[in-house]
Parts: structure tokens; C-alpha cells; sequence
């Protein structure tokens, strides 16, 4: 496997899935870790390791296959005022519209459906 460095959000992934599954991580053989995911990735592309965690789109660009673990949501924090702006107001237009969707589509492991949505108003 090919890890990820032990302070990055991955590897801490990785313990809490392995905990949750009873796996022993002294158990894995592991590939020297990598700063990015694409540097991991990029490790399984060359032989160098057989899995390491990524997102879909990075495994795309290798043509390597893809098996889903979890799914993160992303969340974008605006202040009130700002959210009528017409900075933001463009993002979200541009978000919304059809050439955004065909390209995160394209990209896979998208979700752009509730981009815009309201989840927390404070």
C-alpha cells in the first residue's frame, strides 16, 4: 500500500477504517509514504505499491480501476453578506450551469446535484 504522510487527513483515514474493520496495520506492507495523492497514485500506476487511497478522478487520469470506501461531502463556509454579492453570485451561476456539470461528470466521483444548497443558516 501506498500510504500518505502521517500528519495528512488520508492516514488518518486509514486508521480509523482500519480500526473499524479489526485490520492490524502492522499486518500491511507499506511503500515509503507519499505527500500527495497524485504522487500515490502515481506509486500504484508504476508497480510500486498495489492500493492506495484517492479519489476517482486521480485514478481516472491513470486508468486505474477504482473501488469507492467512503463518500465526503464538501462544504463551502460563506459569510451572509458575501453570499449576495456579485463575486459569489457568478461562482454560483457558473456552478450551476451545464458545462460544470458535464465536466465534473466527466471527471468522476462528482456529486455537483446540491451545489447551492443551503445546509446550515446561522
Amino acid at each position: 500500500m501506498a500510504p500518505r504522510q502521517d500528519s495528512s487527513g488520508t492516514a488518518g483515514l486509514l486508521e480509523d477504517l482500519a480500526a473499524e474493520a479489526g485490520l492490524d496495520l502492522g499486518t500491511v506492507t507499506f511503500a515509503p509514504a507519499e505527500r500527495t495523492e497524485d504522487e500515490a497514485v502515481q506509486s500504484v500506476r508504476r508497480g510500486e505499491a498495489d492500493v492506495t487511497f484517492g479519489l476517482e478522478s486521480v485514478a481516472r487520469t491513470c486508468a486505474l480501476p477504482f473501488v469507492p470506501l467512503i463518500e465526503e461531502r464538501f462544504d463551502l463556509l460563506v459569510d451572509r453578506k458575501a453570499w449576495f454579492e456579485p463575486p459569489m453570485q457568478a461562482l454560483f451561476a457558473f456552478c450551476r450551469s451545464e458545462a460544470f456539470r458535464q465536466r465534473a461528470t466527466s471527471l468522476g466521483g462528482y456529486d455537483v446535484s446540491g451545489f447551492g444548497e443551503v445546509v446550515w443558516n446561522a
